[in-house]
């Protein structure tokens, strides 16, 4: 049994090749190689600095050419990132509220430079604090922790495109109505064929559905986003697609569960 003070190191130095991209099967080889290193070091009595130097990234250093790299993790953080920012723009072109100014371009750069820093600090700081190497399993804080880190991430993202619409600071141009609905049909569009590309099923179902409301309301029920008829249609879609996600959320985790046990 590891002492706390190894385990953690070892938390640290998985995290550290997974978000460097190396190849999962020597991961798992290092990481195993590791811990007999510090076990035995542990049994004679030898520091853990004396093993690894005490730092993951020089440890990680002296290992790096050794380890093939794999663009899966890089691939999929791109993906998300680009993923959050077309949930929050491809809707609103559809609806016809999308706003060309100053402010929103600020809001697109922020989103994009500091969501996988965020990201990259709530995920270590859960992963080596609440789980388990052997597991791979998170404890119930660290779920705990996730969801108070998803509303908080996704409340900043609402918050600044509160912001970024009530003080645009600048109008860069403006199109009409029809022109932002044929771009966000023609992005829609694309995002979907490229998540299918990739045989990321989900993004493209979830890109689908959170779209669908405006969609059909502009093509089928009113061509103004501001009539009643179409806020009314557009906020009952919106219900039934959030059921219908969650019913996709929860069939998706049961199957996992169950290939899990099997």
């Amino acid at each position: 049994m590891l002492s706390k003070k190894s385990e953690r190191f070892l938390k640290e130095f998985r995290i550290e090749m997974m978000t460097r991209g190396k190849n999962e099967e020597y991961r798992d080889e290092l990481e195993e190689e590791l811990r007999d290193h510090l076990t035995m070091a542990e049994q004679n009595g030898t520091s853990l600095e004396s093993v690894t130097g005490g730092s993951v990234k020089n440890y990680l250093k002296t290992l790096s050419s050794e380890i093939p790299e794999t663009n899966d993790l890089k691939r999929n953080l791109v993906l998300l990132f680009v993923f959050l920012i077309g949930m929050f723009t491809i809707p609103s072109l559809i609806g016809g509220s999308f706003d060309y100014t100053l402010a929103m371009l600020f809001y697109y750069i922020c989103t994009a430079l500091l969501g996988p820093i965020l990201f990259y600090t709530a995920v270590k700081f859960i992963f080596i604090r609440y789980t388990s190497l052997q597991t791979e399993k998170i404890d119930k804080m660290g779920i705990f922790l996730c969801v108070i880190y998803a509303v908080f991430y996704m409340g900043m993202l609402s918050g600044g495109l509160y912001l970024a619409k009530n003080y645009p600071l600048y109008e860069l141009f403006e199109l009409s109505t029809q022109i932002n609905m044929t771009i966000g049909l023609i992005l829609l569009g694309a995002f979907i064929m490229v998540t299918i590309l990739m045989k990321k099923w989900f993004y493209a179902f979830l890109i689908t559905a959170i779209s669908l409301p405006d969609v059909i309301s502009r093509l089928f029920i009113n061509n103004d986003p501001t009539s009643g008829n179409y806020l009314m249609v557009s906020s009952i879609l919106v219900i039934i697609v959030n059921i219908l996600v969650f019913a996709v959320l929860i069939f998706y985790s049961k199957k996992e569960d169950k290939n899990t046990s099997n």
